[in-house]
This record gives C-alpha cells, sequence and structure tokens, in this order.
C-alpha cells in the first residue's frame, strides 16, 4: 500500500504539468489562428522590429520581437492569456549555421517546462533579441 501511494505522489505531477502543456498549446493556437483579428502595432528599435497584437478589448495576446545583425537573425515571440506571459518561442542563428531554438511554458509566473534544441555546435553562440527599453509602453 505504501508503494502505491508512493507511486502515485510521484507521478501526478507529471500528469499535471502534461496537462498545463496541453492547454498551453490549444492558447497558443487559437491566439495564431486569430492573429488577423488583432490589431497590430509596429516598433522599430536598435536593430530590431517589434509587433504588439492586441485583441478587441486591447489586451496584448502575443508580442513577436525580430532582428539580427549583418551575420546573424533572431526571433521571438511571447504569448499571453489575460496579460500573462504562458509561452515563448526563441529562435537564433547566425551565418555559420550555429543557432537555438527554446521554447518555455509558463504557469504562475514561472517556467514549468523550458525545450531547448541547439543546432551546430559553435564556439559563439548568437544571443537572444527581445531587449525591449520599456515594458510598460508596450502594453499601452
Amino acid at each position: 500500500m505504501k508503494k502505491l501511494i508512493l507511486l502515485v505522489v510521484l507521478i501526478l505531477p507529471i500528469f499535471a504539468n502534461s496537462f498545463d502543456i496541453l492547454s498551453i498549446k490549444k492558447e497558443f493556437k487559437k491566439i495564431e489562428s486569430n492573429l488577423s483579428n488583432y490589431s497590430q502595432r509596429k516598433i522599430s528599435q536598435e536593430m530590431q522590429e517589434i509587433t504588439i497584437y492586441k485583441n478587441n478589448k486591447n489586451r496584448v495576446k502575443k508580442i513577436s520581437v525580430e532582428g539580427g545583425s549583418e551575420d546573424s537573425y533572431h526571433k521571438a515571440q511571447y504569448y499571453f492569456k489575460n496579460n500573462r506571459l504562458f509561452f515563448s518561442f526563441l529562435v537564433s542563428n547566425d551565418v555559420h549555421g550555429c543557432g537555438v531554438e527554446v521554447r518555455n511554458y509558463f504557469k504562475n509566473r514561472k517556467i514549468v517546462k523550458r525545450i531547448v534544441k541547439d543546432g551546430k555546435k559553435c564556439a559563439r553562440r548568437a544571443g537572444y533579441p527581445a531587449y525591449i527599453k520599456s515594458y510598460k509602453d508596450l502594453m499601452d
């Protein structure tokens, strides 16, 4: 009996996180399928462009940041529900083939899962974009 209880205690968090990830994926798909219905605001800032998508209630649903230099490209996408970040997807590549993809799943403002896919291994890894001077300005 003690073994059964221990097994349940160990497995329960795995199922809870699986449910969280499924609900996050569902909300992500919902936002992506409605992008054309959202208002868009574009901001150019230090070698990157930021696009803010808001619904008809003026709530931010997605922030996309793209930029780079002569030898690299970066893209970050942030997804929001009720003004809270729930998912981010970051991609970074350079002309040498170095790159990385990072998916972060959030719940209650904490990362519940992170998936990192490294591309070609290089001594210098391209950095992430998304240096936003003022987050408050984006939310207005």
